[in-house]
């Protein structure tokens, strides 16, 4: 038997799917949720995993979800400073996992080319990427 959440309308979206909206709340409150414990070997391993899900997503407002949490745990890293602990893990994360994401919005662009409200959508996600990592990527010497 598994358990189910309390549904008071109808909805589209199944219990994993929540789950997941649940866990990139928790990314988006806390840095702690995401880099605690976190090896760069699993870092290495989870990422494209992390992404494949994202862009495989068959409800929008998820993709969506996933997007802002991506932006928002970003926008959070560039504000750590290199003494923080959590610096020496989430700073090559943002160097990899940026690019990594403009891919992935690329790929979801192409995939999406006859769906006019899908192309809006990633458009907009990848011009929020493109405009973040331009304006706080990595310094170039």
């Amino acid at each position: 038997m598994r358990p189910k959440a309390k549904r008071y309308v109808a909805e589209t979206v199944s219990d994993r799917e929540l789950v997941l909206i649940a866990i990139l709340g928790l990314w988006r409150a806390n840095l702690g949720w995401t880099f605690t414990g976190l090896t760069q070997a699993e870092m290495d391993s989870w990422m494209p995993m992390a992404l494949a899900v994202w862009e495989q997503q068959t409800d929008s407002s998820v993709q969506y979800s996933i997007a802002v949490a991506l932006d928002q745990v970003g926008s959070q890293l560039d504000q750590i400073r290199p003494n923080d602990p959590l610096y020496a893990t989430a700073a090559p994360w943002k160097l990899t996992v940026t690019p990594a994401a403009m891919r992935t919005v690329a790929n979801a662009l192409l995939n999406a080319r006859l769906e006019l409200e899908r192309q809006r959508m990633w458009a907009e996600i990848g011009r929020q990427f493109a405009d973040a990592y331009v304006r706080d990527g990595p310094v170039r010497t």
